[in-house]
């Protein structure tokens, strides 16, 4: 056994060491209070594949010690208080998988040192202050699954680096301020699952890229100023289980592209400019729970005078459906008798809202 001393200090000002042993290949220092910490000792530790240092109060560190930590595959410094860093001792690195910087104060980040980081699989950068973000430095990153970018004040972003990130599973950029996104050099990315790009300020989305995501399941794009949506490129994506698109600006939509769709459990259209719907191709989606045309915000809402409700019987799953008070529901009046109605759907026929047609 080799052993290592790690000095840290707390915020409290109290000084701590850590006895590591170098044939070890993880050293966890999650919520240790850490306010500054020496890693010298580190310097040279062969075996060392994770150092986790999340959820401390570290407003500065030093990585120079992790150059020679050849091994190192994980570095974690998520939830501290890193105003900048300095990634130039990564970028030897090539078997980092994931690094981790969320939530920090980084209003600048360089990634030119991760170029050589060929097998880099996650990073992780949401809830910071970044305001633009070169993604140059991993067109080499091929094997690239999780770019979590979220919850910063980016307003545009070149994804062309990533034509070859054929591995890409998640694309997270909510809560910036996109007024556009190019998602065609997503094209060759066919294992993506999930996509997030609610709360930004888009005003048109181009969906076809996303034509041969045969394995999508997640897309968010409610929050933003889209005044129409053309689903036809996710007709093949019969795996899709979530569909955000409220808080929008539609004034129309068209579900026959996902008629295919059969697991999706959540479609969200509520607070849009919408004031028809045809739900025919709902009735085959036999996992959804929720369906929302309506909220109860103040502001603008869909208005539908009148909306066929039928498709809906066929959902056994239902469990939540939110729509205008004031719209007037019918149904065909074969379906008054049908067994295994969902219950949200008896309590409108309870209610003596629904008016049965022929």
């Amino acid at each position: 056994m080799c052993d290592t001393t790690v000095k840290y200090i707390t915020r409290n000002d109290k000084e701590v060491e850590v006895e590591f042993d170098t044939e070890d290949s993880v050293l966890n220092l999650e919520h240790k209070n850490i306010a500054s910490i020496d890693l010298t000792p580190l310097k040279g530790c062969g075996n060392l594949q994770e150092l986790n240092l999340n959820a401390n109060y570290l407003k500065t560190i030093d990585l120079s010690p992790l150059s020679q930590c050849e091994n190192l595959k994980i570095l974690r410094l998520s939830k501290n208080e890193l105003a900048s860093i300095d990634l130039t001792p990564l970028q030897g690195l090539v078997h980092l998988r994931i690094l981790e910087m969320g939530s920090n104060e980084l209003h600048n980040l360089d990634l030119s040192p991760l170029a050589n980081c060929t097998n880099l699989e996650r990073l992780r950068l949401f809830n910071n202050l970044l305001e633009n973000i070169d993604l140059t430095p991993l067109v080499r990153c091929t094997n690239l699954q999780y770019l979590e970018i979220e919850s910063n004040r980016l307003l545009e972003i070149d994804m062309s680096p990533l034509k070859q990130c054929t591995e890409m599973i998640q694309l997270n950029l909510m809560y910036n301020k996109f007024k556009h996104i190019d998602l065609s050099p997503l094209r060759n990315a066919k294992k993506l699952k999930f996509i997030y790009l609610q709360h930004n300020v888009l005003e048109e989305i181009d969906l076809e890229p996303l034509s041969n995501c045969n394995d999508l399941r997640i897309l968010q794009l409610g929050g933003n100023r889209l005044e129409h949506i053309d689903l036809n490129p996710l007709a093949n994506c019969t795996e899709l289980r979530r569909l955000g698109l409220s808080v929008n600006r539609l004034k129309s939509i068209d579900l026959y592209p996902l008629v295919k769709a059969k697991h999706i459990f959540s479609l969200d259209l509520a607070r849009n400019r919408l004031n028809e719907i045809d739900l025919t191709p709902i009735a085959g989606w036999s996992s959804l729970e929720e369906l929302f045309l309506y909220s109860e915000h103040p502001n603008e809402e869909n208005e539908f005078r009148v909306i066929d409700i039928s498709p809906l019987f066929a959902c056994e799953a239902l469990e939540d459906l939110t729509i205008p008070p004031d719209s007037h529901l019918v149904a065909k009046a074969a379906l008054r008798t049908k067994k295994d109605i969902p219950d949200i759907i008896q309590e409108l026929i309870d209610e003596d809202r629904i008016e049965w047609i022929q």
